[in-house]
């Protein structure tokens, strides 16, 4: 759909009133595919939506295209687009802020909001990337890691489908606390890259097949990782379009 002049991808079922599902990193609509189908039996427009930066939506090359209050816009630019004027939104991840910060700016188009994994974060007197930098300590927080243009996407091109498979894991409840002295893959020691703390299932897991990852391959195949990394790159400057 044209949202606001931005193409958005959506994957919708049922009908009634819109519940806007919004995805995180590295992720896709295809993160609710198992809750759409339910959504909609229970009398709801079930819509799932690739952020901008991601699968079939458009991605700007500005990083500055992917600050919160644009991705915001482009929720409420879906549901204009779906004729609606009002919605239910659910984020996950990422997909959380996009979701607080839409209902925040438009609350008359947002009328609930469900967060899965972050909640919701008011903005403080610090910045962020001073915080994350301080979290790190010795090491790079991830997100500080991810600041760099071109430094995680290098990373991640030796091998996608290994890197994915790691992060999805080691961010899964199955992936037990790490033991003592321990790293856990938040953390990137100088020089060296995110992967090198990933863990990855011994076997098949029940929350995600084979093919279930090839999708998420090829979607990243198709759009890269950039958009998705230049929301990280974003948050000092979220941090000051929230001043007010």
């Amino acid at each position: 759909v044209d949202a606001f002049g931005t193409r958005i991808h959506v994957a919708e079922v049922g009908e009634g009133p819109i519940v806007l599902f919004v995805h995180g990193f590295p992720e896709s609509w295809y993160s609710w595919r198992n809750q759409l189908p339910v959504v909609a039996e229970a009398g709801w427009r079930a819509v799932a939506i690739d952020v901008r930066g991601y699968g079939s939506s458009e991605s700007p090359g500005d990083i500055d295209a992917y600050r919160l209050v644009h991705l915001a816009g482009d929720c409420v630019g879906v549901v204009e687009a779906l004729g609606e004027t009002s919605a239910v939104i659910v984020g996950h991840d990422w997909g959380s802020p996009i979701a607080s910060a839409a209902a925040r700016l438009r609350s008359d188009v947002f009328t609930a909001v469900g967060l899965l994994s972050v909640t919701y974060d008011p903005r403080n007197e610090h910045r962020p990337s001073e915080v994350f930098r301080a979290m790190g300590g010795e090491d790079e927080f991830y997100i500080e890691y991810f600041q760099e243009p071109g430094r995680a996407e290098a990373e991640i091109a030796e091998d996608p489908a290994r890197w994915l498979e790691g992060f999805y894991f080691s961010a899964s409840g199955d992936n037990p606390p790490p033991a003592e002295g321990e790293k856990s893959m938040g953390l990137v020691a100088p020089g060296g890259r995110l992967a090198d703390h990933m863990r990855f299932p011994d076997g098949p897991v029940d929350w995600m097949s084979a093919d279930d990852l090839a999708f998420y391959v090829d979607e990243f195949a198709r759009a890269g990782f950039t958009g998705g990394l230049n929301r990280y790159r974003c948050v000092d400057l979220d941090w000051e379009d929230f001043r007010a």
